[in-house]
């Protein structure tokens, strides 16, 4: 008969922390923890329950869920989950390393693990014959503390006596079995994977060619003048320089973006804010809707025609949806993506007409994370 999930207890010195964990049942179900099965003074018994654990303090070392367990050998046997070890270690250690000590071993979890338990000066994972820890508790340590507790007997004779909570077999175990934590520290390194997103200039240079659009989209030949309803964006520092009153918006809008403007000595900006992501979404609806309505823009219509409906041709317009994505996003899309756009975007948007449903794929890309980021 398999034992009830267990609620496993953690006593701080400044007063008690339940901690439930959530406890494996049969292959294929989980089931939660809701009752307590233990005799006075022992451990709670899991059954044959496997890889129990407790979620660890913030900021402690983690095997991955934070606290390292330990699988039990035999079905009635406790696991020996650092929190249980620091838990049953507390009765006789905690008055000298509790909170406020010299050394505050067990003043939570995090410092008990941290200060202890993957502190190899005083626990080596695996060997328990070369941890300083084992060699106080027993009274055969080397240095200027040859036991613990420091007076009176160690804690191995307190044992015999049936004066401790935990068994010198069981901390053998423990540190046996004891997995050493993931190495979380941040690599600082030129070779370290990084992800940032696009700067202004490579937000208007990849939407033009991705769009098959040019400076003569936006502007006359000599620059002169802006053409009206197409959300121009144009660097300050751009040769030739705009210096009638049309410019102003197109300069705050780069700046929007995040571009820099070295005349002035404002620097460049790489945060993905309110401002750059409203800026954005108005760039690309427009820039969308120009690219669309550009006759024989082969660029953005390489597998479908304009006047394609899903009433006409909807094989067409899910291959051009297709080129789309792997022209935009660099990955080939696969057969279900294309099928969420397609539904999901083009044929909503398609009762408005044809030309806003190809716009409003051609933003929904714009504003996908791969877009965005390198």
């Amino acid at each position: 008969m398999r034992t009830p999930p267990a609620v496993l207890l953690v006593a701080a010195l400044s007063g008690c922390e339940l901690l439930v964990g959530s406890v494996p049942g049969p292959v294929g179900t989980t089931s939660s923890s809701s009752s307590l099965s233990s005799s006075s003074g022992n451990a709670p018994s899991l059954g044959s329950s496997q890889g129990t654990s407790l979620g660890g303090s913030s900021g402690a070392p983690t095997s991955g869920s934070g606290v390292v367990t330990i699988n039990s050998s035999s079905g009635g046997s406790p696991t020996l989950t650092n929190a249980y070890v620091m838990q049953k270690l507390m009765v006789n250690c905690a008055s000298c390393h509790g909170t406020g000590t010299n050394k505050p071993f067990f003043a939570s979890l995090a410092a008990f693990e941290s200060r202890l338990a993957y502190d190899v000066h005083h626990v080596v994972p695996g060997h328990p014959e070369q941890s300083q820890l084992m060699a106080l508790l027993q009274g055969g340590a080397a240095g200027t503390y040859t036991q613990m507790p420091l007076g009176g007997a160690p804690f191995s004779v307190l044992e015999t006596n049936g004066m401790t909570e935990i068994t010198m077999d069981q901390l053998r175990q423990w540190i046996t079995e004891l997995r050493p934590p993931i190495d979380v520290t941040p690599v600082d390194s030129r070779d370290a994977p990084t992800i940032q997103r696009l700067s202004a200039e490579l937000v208007l240079v990849s939407l033009r060619d991705q769009l098959g659009l040019t400076d003569q989209d936006f502007f006359l030949p000599d620059y002169s003048y802006q053409r009206g309803g197409t959300y121009a964006v144009r660097s300050p520092d751009a040769i030739p320089r705009i210096s009638n009153y049309q410019s102003a918006p197109l300069y705050l809008r780069f700046a929007a973006l995040g571009g820099p403007d070295h005349l002035e000595g404002k620097q460049r900006s790489q945060e993905l804010s309110p401002s750059f992501l409203q800026t954005l979404i108005q760039l690309s609806q427009t820039w969308c809707r120009v690219a669309v309505t550009n006759n024989g823009n082969t660029a953005f219509f390489q597998r479908a025609q304009r006047s394609d409906t899903s009433a006409s041709n909807a094989a067409a317009i899910r291959d051009n949806i297709a080129y789309l994505h792997l022209r935009m996003l660099g990955e080939p899309a696969s057969t279900e993506e294309v099928q969420e756009i397609y539904q999901e975007v083009f044929v909503p948007y398609e009762a408005t007409d044809v030309t806003t449903a190809w716009v409003a794929v051609c933003s929904t890309l714009v504003r996908h994370p791969l877009w965005l980021s390198f």
